[in-house]
């Protein structure tokens, strides 16, 4: 896997697990699940983010 595909799971891991974090933060929930669940997310995102690059090229 090269560098940049790294970068791009890991900043998409770390932008949705803030936003879950936030929204379980606003909502006054517990914030361990929400946090996996955000984690989850950004991971499937940047897959498909990644695959539709490739794609193209």
């Amino acid at each position: 896997m090269e560098n940049k595909e790294r970068a791009v799971i890991a900043t998409s891991t770390l932008i949705s697990s803030l936003a879950f974090y936030w929204y379980a933060q606003a909502n006054r929930k517990s914030e361990v699940p929400y946090l996996l669940m955000g984690g989850f997310v950004g991971a499937m995102a940047a897959e498909l983010i990644l695959i539709k690059i490739d794609k193209r090229n």
